[in-house]
């Protein structure tokens, strides 16, 4: 909800991910009556005017999206509103055939790139993972790819991957990036604003005036453990880790600093 909010308003992800490409947006859903659907969009709708205007929601569900009849009617949605996003949940309902085969999957995935390479329309599916286990700590076990379940087609289809999994015993969630195009990115611990009905990324430190380059001169020019730097800013700032997480992700999103081994953590600052 948040990412399309984002997309039709210009609005930066969490305050804090700026938009490349604002437009309309057009979400598709197979679980929800439209007045469950409104009731869940209230409070974005209501707080942004511009994107009530620009995200279309369906007035009915709309599920196995690959049948010809449906998938007509979404290609002439996408001529007519030109969307720049569009989000299809959940995945396994807008096949019509079985989840598990990967010839099912792959008459979709067709589908959607059409969307992606004829219309030039970013695509996010919503795929539900199978039941969550939990270790002794509290924290989620996590199998990677494994735990998207069916068929690997939409795994391997898919440019980037982000898992949302519950942080350790606490009502924090993590959003943890399994694959992605875009460079290497850090874990975010978020917390949901139940009155705004959203998630919130951290308040990140503001010693110096936005923030910017805090943290920097704790990273020597040969670069530094992640798990090192955290321990520093925490030590000097006096904030908790989850904070120092938020910074370190600012700085890797404006470019100051970069992962030179994502396997072992270690970062430096850009030159």
């Amino acid at each position: 909800m948040q990412m399309l909010e984002a997309t039709t308003t210009g609005h930066a992800l969490l305050d804090q991910f700026p938009v490349r490409h604002v437009g309309q947006a057009i979400y598709v859903q197979a679980e929800l009556t439209e007045s469950e659907l409104r009731y869940r969009f209230r409070p974005m709708l209501e707080r942004s005017p511009t994107a009530a205007d620009s995200i279309w929601l369906p007035q009915a569900i709309i599920a196995n999206v690959d049948s010809r009849e449906n998938w007509q009617a979404i290609e002439t949605l996408v001529q007519e509103l030109e969307p720049t996003f569009a989000i299809f949940d959940p995945y396994s309902l807008m096949l019509s055939g079985n989840p598990n085969e990967q010839v099912d999957q792959l008459r979709l995935l067709k589908l959607l790139n059409q969307l992606r390479f004829v219309y030039g329309v970013t695509v996010m599916v919503i795929h539900h993972p199978r039941k969550q286990r939990f270790d002794g700590a509290g924290d989620a076990i996590s199998s990677g790819y494994e735990d998207s379940g069916g068929s690997r087609a939409v795994v391997e289809w898919a440019g980037t991957i982000m898992r949302l999994a519950r942080s350790g015993h606490s009502e924090k969630q993590r959003l943890v990036f399994e694959k992605g195009r875009t460079g290497d990115v850090p874990d975010l611990d978020l917390t949901w604003d139940d009155d705004a009905k959203l998630f919130r990324l951290p308040e990140a430190p503001t010693t110096r005036q936005d923030g910017d380059g805090i943290g920097l001169d704790a990273i020597p020019p040969e670069g530094i453990a992640a798990v090192d730097w955290h321990g520093r800013m925490q030590a000097v700032l006096g904030v908790s880790r989850s904070t120092t997480q938020a910074l370190l992700h600012r700085l890797v999103g404006q470019g100051k600093v970069e992962f030179v081994d994502k396997a072992k953590r270690v970062i430096r600052r850009r030159p």
